[in-house]
C-alpha cells in the first residue's frame, strides 16, 4: 500500500473531476484535511497522519470493493436503506455501540452503554473513566447516534424506557450482519 500527500490527492480530484476544477486546490486541500481524510481514516480505510499530511490505505481497496459489490448485489434493501447501513456503521462509535449490544441477549441501558463505550474509547489513554466522560458519551449517542442505528435497522431503541437492544441477526447471510461485520475488520 502505498502513502500519498494529501496536496497530491488534492491535485488528482481537481484534474480528474470538472465540478472541483471550479474551485482552488487550496481550498480542496482543507476539505481533505478536516473532513474527508479524517473520515476516512475513522472509519478503518485509510491511516492519515495530520502532522505530516500523508495518507496511507489500511485495507487493500480491491478487496473491500469486491466485499461491498457482493453485499449490495445480494442485498433486497433499495439504495436508501443501503446507504442508512453505510452511514451507520461509519462512525467508530457506533461501531463501538453495535459491538457491544452483539455480546448481550438482552435489552440493556443507555447508561450502560454510555459506561462501557467510554471506558473503551479510556483504555487507549489508559486513564479512568470519569462521570463527565460517560455522560457526555451519553448524550452524543442518545440524540445522534441510537436514533441513525435505530432508522438503519440495526437496533431497538426506546427512548422513554431509555433501553436498546441489537438487531443485527446472527444470519450472517443478511446484508446488515455482513456490512457491520466488514465495518468491524475494517
Amino acid at each position: 500500500m502505498s502513502t500519498v500527500a494529501a496536496s497530491d490527492l488534492a491535485k488528482r480530484l481537481e484534474s480528474s473531476d470538472e465540478e472541483l476544477q471550479t474551485g482552488s486546490i487550496e481550498s480542496l486541500l482543507v476539505d481533505l484535511h478536516h473532513r474527508h481524510l479524517p473520515v476516512l481514516s475513522d472509519a478503518g480505510l485509510i491511516a492519515y497522519d495530520t502532522e505530516t499530511r500523508r495518507a496511507t490505505a489500511a485495507v487493500d481497496p480491491a478487496d473491500l470493493e469486491a466485499d461491498i459489490q457482493d453485499i449490495c448485489e445480494f442485498s433486497e434493501k433499495n439504495a436508501e436503506e443501503m446507504d442508512a447501513l453505510f452511514d451507520a456503521v461509519a462512525d467508530p462509535r457506533r461501531r463501538y455501540v453495535l459491538e457491544s449490544l452483539a455480546e448481550k441477549s438482552h435489552a440493556i441501558t443507555v447508561e450502560s452503554v454510555s459506561v462501557e463505550l467510554s471506558q473503551r474509547l479510556r483504555d487507549d489513554q489508559n486513564r479512568p473513566v470519569s462521570t463527565g466522560d460517560w455522560k457526555r458519551i451519553q448524550g452524543l449517542i442518545t440524540h445522534t447516534d441510537l436514533p441513525l442505528l435505530a432508522d438503519a435497522g440495526l437496533i431497538e431503541y426506546d427512548p422513554d424506557a431509555n433501553l436498546v437492544r441489537s438487531q443485527i441477526p446472527d444470519d450472517r447471510d443478511d446484508e446488515a450482519a455482513m456490512i457491520v461485520d466488514l465495518s468491524a475488520s475494517a
